[in-house]
């Protein structure tokens, strides 16, 4: 293995059946992630969607295929050419006598190491190859059947503001991209209008001051606390590297938590993760608004129980994670236990469980002075962990 990959770093492009027994063994060595099966409907969804010509979208075929093999060093099935170059190139280019099902059958795309083939599929929703409505609609019908296998394409990073999709395990989450996050609330309830609805804009009309707007773009990764000190650097014409930016939102931040268990969770957070991770570690972000509707409010008091959530991270566009700190207040009239109370509670949770949201409670007690910052440590460890969240924060930040 070793002498192989030296062999393919010291010539360029590597020879492609050697490329091929290396990635195939590597492959061998863990579960398979993609089925024959699945692969057969995938080409069989593509070849009724594209034809030769089609299939490259913006480019052409042949530098679609390209960027996948190594045509270079393949070897040519016609004795004329030294090379898969001057085969594709006389079949796809200037004859065109080629199908896509023998395109398909000259890559060896069915029995092709998983590492070529899912690579394919990553190039062809490429934004090179094509971007829009065609990109999104062609994402959406691989998916369909990349799920049966529990893999996805998933937008990993923006070119040009084009999302670039890459394969990855499938997981659940909220569907759509976070526009607004109204939060830091500690007053009165908003009152909002939108100023330009098609463009999404929010005007808060009443109660301004006890509530924060977060109306930047948020991208694949999340929102970070580094994105929250540059958003609130601008807001407060502020330097956003300067240490006194990053204080002044933070008091601004925990003087709307609600209770001492929240702020013990607070800046345990802060004061373990955020100080180590260099500002990329996810933003916990308090006293979310989940839901503002006050027709709604008025017309049906039982409906859309949860309106603030104690604390939000979005650790992707899709993995929003709320925590909440559960006082008294929430399962008992004063100090009686209260039935109804509580169902109310676990039926506002399955709510935003099945919306997507997953949803991790703390009771108060737990979070004392003395025993809680290492609960609340522990437990951002593991929930990173669980989603790959700090190795990656970090990477990105050195």
């Amino acid at each position: 293995m070793k002498i192989a990959n030296q062999v393919l770093q010291d010539i360029p492009g590597g020879h492609y059946n050697l490329e091929e027994e290396l990635w195939k063994r590597q492959e061998q060595s863990g579960r398979s992630r993609i089925t024959e099966v699945t692969r057969r409907a995938l080409l069989d969804e593509l070849a009724l969607r594209f034809d030769v010509q089609s299939i490259g979208g913006k480019i052409e075929s042949v530098d679609l295929f390209a960027r996948n093999w190594p045509l270079g060093t393949m070897l040519s099935f016609d004795p004329r050419y030294s090379n898969a170059v001057g085969d594709f190139s006389k079949h796809i280019l200037y004859n065109d006598d080629w199908d896509i099902e023998t395109v398909f059958s000259r890559l060896n795309l069915l029995h092709c190491s998983e590492r070529r083939f899912l690579g394919f599929l990553e190039q062809l929703v490429h934004p090179r190859a094509r971007d829009g409505d065609e990109q999104a609609a062609l994402v959406v019908s691989l998916n369909v059947h990349l799920a049966i296998d529990g893999l996805e394409l998933r937008e990993s990073e923006q070119i040009s503001g084009r999302p670039v999709f890459r394969i990855a395990p499938k997981r659940s989450g909220v569907s759509g991209r976070p526009k607004n996050i109204i939060f830091g609330a500690n007053g009165p309830k908003p009152e909002i209008i939108f100023r330009d609805a098609v463009n999404n804009d929010v005007e808060i009309v009443r109660h301004a001051q006890y509530c924060l707007i977060y109306d930047e773009p948020i991208g694949p990764d999340g929102l970070a606390w580094k994105d929250l000190v540059n958003w609130w650097a601008s807001a407060k014409s502020m330097e956003p590297n300067a240490r006194t930016t990053a204080e002044s939102l933070y008091r601004r931040l925990e003087a709307s938590l609600a209770s001492p268990p929240e702020r013990v969770l607070f800046r345990a957070y802060f004061k373990e993760f955020v100080r180590n991770m260099q500002g990329r570690a996810p933003a916990l972000i308090p006293q979310v608004y989940l839901h503002l509707d006050p027709f709604i409010r008025r017309t049906d008091p039982k409906f859309l129980a949860r309106q603030r959530m104690d604390f939000l991270l979005l650790l992707s566009a899709r993995d929003r994670i709320v925590i909440e700190v559960d006082g008294k207040q929430h399962y008992a009239d004063e100090d009686r236990a209260s039935p109804a109370k509580y169902a109310k509670m676990v039926a506002a949770d399955r709510e935003l469980q099945l919306a997507g949201y997953s949803i991790f409670r703390f009771g108060g007690a737990e979070l004392d002075e003395v025993d809680g910052p290492a609960r609340v440590t522990s437990f951002f460890r593991g929930l990173f962990e669980r989603f790959g969240i700090q190795k990656a924060q970090l990477s990105r930040s050195r």
